[in-house]
């Protein structure tokens, strides 16, 4: 008898020897990363399942969406707005909703600024 079972072995010794190397070489494994969890399981029929799923808190070098970029530097926005180290750029946009100003480092509104001029 050759090619028993189809594992090209010609005795059953070397036929089981080449099934469990075929089976061991088969074997999936599933490992975590900084941001990915694994949660293995069994299922009813024996087999494994594995869920994998992102961590609630993620720890990344940067984050694109859309137009914005998110990294160590700060926030920036093209053609827009950016809050980066080096400080805020209003990007040429008018800032709006700003309170009232009231310690000696705080900025003015308009509005503050208005009231002053009449006063004078």
């Amino acid at each position: 008898t050759n090619n028993i079972g189809g594992t090209g072995k010609n005795n059953i010794n070397d036929a089981i020897s080449e099934v469990k190397n075929t089976a061991t070489k088969a074997k999936t494994t599933v490992t975590e990363g900084d941001n990915i969890v694994v949660k293995e399981t069994v299922n009813k029929d024996g087999s494994t399942n594995y869920e994998v799923s992102t961590k609630k808190d993620l720890t990344l070098n940067s984050v694109t969406t859309g137009d914005s970029v998110l990294n160590n530097n700060g926030l920036t926005i093209k053609d827009g707005p950016s809050i980066t180290k080096e400080g805020i750029n209003a990007g040429g946009k008018k800032i709006t909703n700003v309170a009232d100003g009231v310690n000696a480092k705080d900025a003015v509104n308009v509005d503050q600024l208005t009231k002053v001029k009449d006063n004078l």
